[in-house]
């Protein structure tokens, strides 16, 4: 008897490791599936300061990969989840705790190599031909800033494509997206030239309002942690350098 009362003393005790859905969707470099020590997994700069966040705090839930709408809806009505990397805007502050910011974007606009493109001022870039990807933040972006020189692509590999190939003159893409772009089509990174920066964004954790407070509590601490020492802005650094690296094979 003595047995079974501590048994379900056990199961009524709340469980510290595993206790979220944690959700993500592929947007590389940021999150994405792909290679790493010869299998697939969940990888990118914002699942690498993710999993130390998961380490610190003892949590070892699986990262889920879904569609991006999918994912926010799940958010929505499921207690103890969370999504990343996501921006921060007045009806996410309202519909979920943001936890953050765990990185940034930085979104620069890039010119061949060699091309005279100087951008002092984000109107300057009006009098060029800009490629864009569909639906993206930059295109969002540069439209509410009145831009109708834009020249919108279903993929930011064909941006780079019609960049090198004359067809724009410049690209607002993030930097390490570009430079995840560039590795994936054997481009060296010095054949584009970042120029002026647009616009930056801050990226976060997005928890469900109804996630025991006590588990947020200590993903904000060990957040505070990492950003306090370092980790994180060094996390994004070998990131940079490791898409950004001379290759061997240039097409």
């Amino acid at each position: 008897m003595k047995i079974l009362f501590l048994l379900a003393l056990l199961l009524m005790l709340p469980v510290f490791s595993g206790e979220l859905l944690l959700m993500t969707e592929e947007y590389p470099p940021y999150n994405y599936t792909g290679k790493e020590n010869g299998k697939e997994e969940t990888i990118g700069f914002a699942v690498d300061v993710v999993k130390r966040l998961q380490k610190i705090v003892g949590d070892n839930s699986l990262i889920k990969m879904m569609v991006w709408r999918e994912a926010l809806e799940k958010l929505e009505t499921t207690p103890n989840s969370a999504v990343f990397a996501i921006a921060k805007n007045p009806i996410r502050e309202k519909k979920f705790n943001l936890l953050g910011p765990i990185g940034q974007g930085n979104y620069i606009f890039y010119a061949k190599a060699g091309n005279d493109i100087v951008i002092n001022h984000l109107d300057d870039a009006k009098k060029y031909r800009v490629g864009v990807y569909k639906n993206d933040i930059c295109e969002q972006f540069l439209r509410s800033k009145g831009f109708t020189n834009l020249l919108v692509a279903e993929t930011d590999s064909f941006n780079l494509e019609r960049l090198l190939d004359g067809q724009i003159d410049l690209w607002l893409v993030g930097d390490l997206k570009a430079g995840f772009v560039s590795r994936e089509k054997g481009v060296a990174f010095d054949k584009i030239n970042g120029t002026y920066t647009a616009f930056v964004t801050s990226l976060y954790i997005a928890f469900n309002k109804a996630t025991d407070k006590k588990v947020y509590q200590r993903w904000q601490e060990a957040l505070d942690k990492i950003r306090e020492d370092g980790t994180i802005d060094k996390i994004r650094q070998e990131w940079l350098d490791k898409l950004t690296e001379k290759l061997e094979v240039v097409k």
